[in-house]
């Protein structure tokens, strides 16, 4: 006993301020059972991963656990928009009322209803993947953070890009048989910036399809060609291949009059990467030298070989998955940001810890040190430092996300970057070493120079005229949806 004292005495420790760990929570809502890259078999070991990083980092000092809600028969995202929110209702208020905690989600996976009931709890919901803008909005959604771009940023970086290239005629081929709905998301966000200001002077039109249904493969092509030369295939990779070659087949391509554009979140085997086009057939050449591929940027995957191998592994372990050859985990966003989710939260809440007095654990409250508002104050115009790179919170409570851009190189029969879009500036920024091998040496026109019928612009007939309507309420948008 008088040994025990005079050690305590003599090292400065005060037996009043000794305390336990302060306990957190990440509650996640992400699907498991769905075939879409944000599901648990994918990002599933980022939550786990960064559980142990947290409490090994600080040990003594915060006890971090990570619940996973979800249902198992659910196979669509439809489901499991539909079941998350209950889930995370009867939990939260069973188990979790009162307690310090932070939900991860997914857009497949409830974010319609979830960032409304984290507004009336007043707790962070970090979602991992591409969102509406309602879904992170400071006003509608205060408590909801970003950490990935949302579809209307998306759709803001393919206009940007076609501006560049004075495309302002525009058609969308959607696959409606597409597991994800990112596709139709991006299809409809581009539909209301067109309402703006900004993109007023954009005509888009739209189409969907079935591969299975070769009919409406070929009527969507006719219905493409027929309104403008820029086709956006809003697709798997492997399906917007097939629509190009479709095109070829029914004679409807024209070598350097059209441009197809494919966009694909990540590179993950489930959009199709970048790499499905290389070393193809003399028939593919200049289909595939007619188009631009365009994808999320990442520059620190291949930077941390250590998190790297332990995302991997734990994925494997826990769900015996893998990604597909030359693909790191924090290659793709949906894997990194979901790791960045689980350490954003603990560094926050550790500074919410530091900024009260520490005389013992009881004082420490959810509600005074976990609350969403509060949390967010912390987080805003400021970069983090994880073991996965640098992480940038803006005033708005958004993590920006980069585009490459790859074309086609005839020499080496594959893809090139470019370009790269920066999302804060909003703008491309060309690599000045590396061009784009248009087929006739300059970009395709969005439309004939005599028009579809061949009778318009330069071709009038004499005697002719024509009258142009200025559209003034914003651009076109039409669509066979």
């Amino acid at each position: 006993m008088w040994i025990f004292c005079l050690i305590c005495l003599f090292s400065g420790v005060n037996l009043a301020n000794v305390h336990s760990p302060f306990d957190l929570e990440i509650i996640s809502i992400i699907p498991c059972n769905i075939s879409v890259g944000v599901a648990l078999p994918f990002t599933g070991a980022a939550l786990r991963v960064a559980e142990d990083a947290v409490n090994a980092e600080f040990l003594g000092r915060l006890n971090l656990t990570v619940t996973l809600l979800y249902q198992e028969t659910d196979r669509v995202c439809e489901d499991t928009d539909a079941h998350a929110p209950l889930l995370l209702a009867e939990y939260y208020n069973k188990k979790a009322l009162g307690r310090c905690v932070a939900v991860v989600g997914s857009a497949c996976g409830g974010l319609s209803i979830a960032p409304f009931l984290a507004k009336e709890w007043d707790v962070l919901l970090f979602s991992n993947s591409l969102v509406a803008s309602t879904s992170i909005s400071p006003t509608v959604s205060p408590t909801s953070i970003g950490m990935v771009a949302s579809y209307e940023s998306i759709a803001a970086s393919l206009l940007n890009l076609f501006r560049i290239f004075q495309w302002f005629h525009v058609t969308m081929l959607l696959d409606a048989a597409a597991a994800t709905d990112f596709y139709f998301q991006v299809c409809q966000s581009t539909k209301t910036l067109l309402l703006t200001e900004q993109f007023s002077d954009f005509r888009v039109d739209g189409t969907r399809f079935t591969l299975a249904d070769t009919p409406s493969v070929h009527e969507a092509l006719k219905f493409a060609n027929a309104r403008s030369r820029v086709f956006v295939m809003m697709s798997h990779t492997s399906v917007a291949i097939k629509l190009m070659r479709f095109l070829k087949t029914d004679r409807l391509f024209i070598p350097g009059d059209q441009v197809f554009v494919v966009l694909q979140p990540t590179q993950q085997a489930a959009y199709g990467a970048v790499s499905l086009f290389d070393n193809p057939d003399v028939f593919d050449v200049e289909l595939f030298r007619s188009t631009l591929y365009l994808t999320t940027y990442v520059a620190t995957g291949g930077g941390f070989p250590k998190l790297n191998q332990q995302l991997a592994a734990k994925s494997q372990e826990l769900y015996g998955t893998a990604l597909q050859t030359g693909l790191q985990p924090l290659d793709v966003y949906l894997i990194r940001e979901t790791y960045n989710s689980v350490r954003l939260f603990a560094a926050l809440v550790n500074d919410s810890l530091d900024s009260q007095p520490w005389d013992n654990n009881t004082i420490h409250s959810a509600d005074s040190v976990c609350g969403g508002g509060r949390l967010r104050s912390l987080m805003t115009n400021r970069t983090f430092r994880f073991p996965s790179g640098p992480v940038f919170i803006d005033a708005n409570g958004y993590r920006h996300t980069d585009l490459l851009l790859y074309t086609f190189h005839p020499k080496t029969l594959s893809f090139q970057v470019v370009s790269r879009y920066d999302a804060i500036l909003q703008r491309y920024l060309w690599d000045q070493d590396v061009s784009i091998e248009w087929l006739t040496g300059k970009p395709p026109l969005d439309i004939p120079p005599c028009g579809f019928s061949g009778n318009e612009g330069p071709c009038l007939p004499q005697g002719s005229c024509a009258m142009l309507v200025a559209r003034k309420h914003g651009g076109s948008f039409t669509t066979l949806w």
